[in-house]
C-alpha cells in the first residue's frame, strides 16, 4: 500500500510537471536575471551582445525552476526534483556542474545566479 501511494503521488507530480512545461514551451521566459530564455529552441541569450547559448534538457529544467521563483533562494534538494526528478540518485555535485555551465553562457550576466552558502542557489530578479 506504502509503495502504491508513492507511485500514485510520483505520477501526479510527473503529470502535474509536465503540464507546466508543456505550458511554459508556448511561451518565452524572460526572469533569468536579464537574459532571455527560448524554452522552444532550446537557447539562452545573454542580452549583452554575444550570441545565443544552445542549452541542454537539464539546463533549460533549471532556468524555467529559476524563472519561477525569482529572488528566491532554491534548495539544491528542490533543483535537483525539479531537473532530474524526485528519483534521481546521483552525485548531487552533477547540479553544481551544470549551474557552472548556465553561469559560463550568461557570460558577463553570470552573477544573476548566486550560490547560497549551504542553502542552495538563487537568481537575482532584473539584473
Amino acid at each position: 500500500d506504502f509503495l502504491q501511494l508513492r507511485l500514485d503521488h510520483a505520477t501526479v507530480r510527473l503529470h502535474r510537471r509536465r503540464h507546466e512545461h508543456e505550458q511554459r514551451d508556448e511561451e518565452v521566459l524572460s526572469a533569468v536575471g536579464a537574459a532571455r530564455v527560448d524554452a522552444r529552441r532550446f537557447l539562452l541569450d545573454p542580452c549583452d551582445g554575444t550570441p545565443p547559448q544552445p542549452l541542454s534538457v537539464r539546463e533549460l529544467a533549471l532556468l524555467r525552476a529559476f524563472a519561477g521563483h525569482p529572488g528566491e533562494v532554491l534548495s539544491r534538494d528542490r533543483l535537483l526534483d525539479e531537473a532530474w526528478g524526485v528519483d534521481y540518485a546521483g552525485s548531487p555535485r552533477t547540479l553544481d556542474q551544470h549551474v557552472l555551465q548556465i553561469r559560463k553562457k550568461l557570460g558577463s550576466r553570470a552573477d544573476c545566479i548566486e550560490t547560497v552558502h549551504r542553502a542552495g542557489y538563487r537568481c537575482k530578479a532584473g539584473t
